[in-house]
């Protein structure tokens, strides 16, 4: 699959009247090399369906339409709607959508909503045709179930809300493949006693296996960025620690936990799930300790001590660091 150059964008934008938007994080990755070791790195099928979050010019849309048996791509930017519209308008495994992934920071939007219950469906059967028997070469083989996996550039703004509402909304999800800014994917592997770590590294540790795939230059990039990148693979733990149902609760208490940085486990447990709940964790950790001070394994500890008695407010972006 043939990659666009850099002036091949610069000419597809050129023509169709547009410029790339600091405000919207448009970066597009100009490296062919990156891009099919991003794709490669995903293991697409001809049974996935794979969402792509920020479509730009369709460089990487390309490469996942030649592997994937659908790929819905979103793109926020109206006049990059219409330019992937037509440049994809003959591939019907093609689908591109002028929304945006998030319909606000705790809730993905209508297209993700759809997608997620569509890959829970099962096809369609015609009742009054009767059932056609495979070709004996396939009895022996078992099926190959469909999967919902996320493949992108992510756009900077909205990594980190993107992925903890697909980790709390979409369960069937189970592969997640993006390039991010370097300071996000530090935060996402960060561990305990540091600066970076703290709700998004906690939530994603305790559900997925996170590993990284390649650094990538600001100079991989036009227009080029002040930041360097990174591609990270996370795939959703089969038999974590944590339970689905367990996992808006767990994430909940962390980010309250993470509401005052600075103070004690002891002050920020009280603030969050009141004094008597508090008192029931108290031998858990340090009472000295700060939150950052504290591994995933003790935080799931915690909330599994807590039980039902969890103060479990909505999810707001403003309580913590995710």
């Amino acid at each position: 699959m043939k990659t666009q150059t850099l002036g091949e964008i610069q000419t597809l934008l050129a023509t169709a009247g547009l410029r790339p938007r600091r405000r919207l994080g448009q970066n597009f990755l100009i490296d062919g090399n990156l891009l099919r070791k991003l794709v490669d790195a995903a293991d697409i099928g001809p049974q996935d369906t794979v969402i792509e979050v920020g479509g730009g010019t369709g460089n990487l849309t390309d490469h996942l339409a030649d592997r994937a048996g659908r790929v819905v791509v979103l793109e926020i930017d109206q006049g990059l709607h219409r330019l992937l519209e037509s440049r994809f308008a003959d591939s019907p495994n093609v689908e591109v959508h002028g929304q945006d992934a998030l319909h606000n920071k705790n809730r993905l939007g209508e297209v993700l909503q759809r997608e997620l219950t569509n890959i829970d469906s099962p096809p369609e059967t015609l009742v009054d045709e009767p059932p056609v028997a495979p070709p004996q070469a396939l009895v022996d083989k078992p099926p190959v179930a469909p999967s919902l996996a996320l493949v992108a550039n992510l756009p900077y703004g909205i990594a980190a809300p993107l992925l903890i509402n697909l980790l709390l909304e979409a369960p069937q999800m189970r592969r997640f493949c993006f390039t991010v800014q370097r300071e996000v994917a530090d935060r996402m592997v960060a561990e305990p006693n540091g600066k970076t770590y703290g709700p998004l590294s906690i939530t994603l540790q305790a559900t997925c296996h996170i590993r990284r795939i390649a650094n990538v230059s600001r100079a991989a990039f036009w227009p080029r960025p002040k930041v360097d990148s990174q591609m990270l693979r996370l795939d959703r733990m089969q038999d974590g620690p944590l339970s689905h149902a367990e996992l808006r609760p767990f994430v909940s208490l962390v980010r309250a936990s993470f509401l005052h940085r600075r103070k004690t486990m002891a002050y920020n447990l009280e603030s969050a799930v009141g004094r008597e709940s508090a008192k029931l964790v108290a031998d858990l950790v340090d009472e000295r300790a700060r939150p950052e001070n504290v591994t995933v394994a003790q935080w799931i500890t915690i909330h599994r001590r807590l039980g039902d008695r969890h103060v479990v407010d909505p999810i707001d972006p403003r309580r913590g660091d995710a």
